[in-house]
């Protein structure tokens, strides 16, 4: 009574199968590509960190690809029921959100960011999922992704190709990260 009903485990393993496949596969579709072995390190990371969230361990040990978790997920889909009418309002929420945070930190209109997202919601997603979660569709966004993403893979394929720019490419990223962690626990 005093912690309130515990979320079930199909559900944990659910979000978790968010968290990792469905986000590195919509990371891939905007070019940010990882190596088997990178990939295999990040499952294990996230195997460790489910566990920690108590996810039983057999929804999560052992997956180390995508293949593993796409079998891990249609499992979850054949024991969860359709979407409901709080899905589609929590994309719709979701979309909001996230294109108001993309105008205050790059200053990309809200309708646009928007217009983006609904369309990354269809390339992620598919057509069925998106248009069961209500998402309109926007196509005349997909130049503007197309092209994003092709820079992306570019520059990503540049680096990856000279050992030391990726090196320090992802040193910045890690000292960014720590700062910004560092700044977190300051206002906790």
């Amino acid at each position: 009574a005093r912690y309130g009903t515990p979320i079930n485990q199909v559900d944990l393993a659910r979000v978790w199968i968010d968290f990792t496949l469905t986000s590195w596969q919509a990371e891939a579709a905007l070019g940010y590509t990882f190596t088997s072995h990178e990939l295999d390190g990040k499952y294990r990371l996230w195997g460790y960190i489910g566990r920690l969230l108590g996810i039983d361990a057999r929804f999560v040990s052992g997956i180390t690809t995508h293949a593993a978790a796409r079998r891990m997920s249609e499992l979850l889909d054949a024991v969860t029921g359709p979407l409901t009418t709080q899905s589609a309002i929590l994309a719709q929420a979701t979309i909001d959100s996230v294109a108001v945070q993309l105008q205050e930190n790059t200053k990309l209109p809200v309708w646009l960011g928007r217009s983006l997202l609904r369309q990354l919601t269809y390339r992620f997603h598919g057509h069925v999922r998106a248009s069961e979660l209500k998402v309109p569709p926007a196509p005349l966004a997909s130049p503007v992704i197309d092209a994003t993403t092709a820079l992306i893979r570019a520059r990503r394929r540049r680096l990856r190709n000279a050992p030391e720019a990726w090196a320090k490419m992802t040193g910045c990223n890690l000292s960014e990260l720590r700062k910004q962690l560092r700044g977190l626990a300051e206002t906790a």
